[in-house]
């Protein structure tokens, strides 16, 4: 089942043309600077939140994870910069990884998860 999983996001991963974790986690920083900053680059804002929803779209379509219908996007990006910031040491793992790694953590499915400990 893992290495179905990590099949799949590597494919997810290339197609995306991310080669690793580092060019995302810097693509990945545009998205919390304030939308009035002059700087922002918004290319990297919606390649980076465009990148996130792909993989949770397909681990939400492949029921790995369940996210409650309140649960904004806004939301969904918190979850994984915040897995970015406290987790450097990953950050030359697939950029895939740092995206699907944090969501499976934070929104698992109940069926599936105690289907899991039978």
């Amino acid at each position: 089942m893992k290495t179905t999983i990590i099949l799949l996001m590597l494919a997810i991963s290339l197609q995306a043309g991310w080669k690793e974790g580092n060019e995302f986690v810097e693509w990945s920083k545009e998205i919390k600077k304030d939308s009035n900053d002059k700087t922002i680059k918004w290319y990297k804002v919606g390649n980076s939140e465009g990148y996130i929803e792909g993989i949770r779209d397909t681990l939400v379509d492949l029921e790995y994870i369940c996210i409650p219908a309140r649960v904004t996007n806004r939301q969904i990006y918190a979850v994984v910069l915040k897995y970015i910031d406290d987790n450097p040491t990953k950050w030359n793992n697939s950029a895939s990884s740092l995206v699907w790694t944090p969501l499976m953590s934070a929104f698992p499915c109940k069926k599936k998860a105690e289907n899991s400990k039978d």
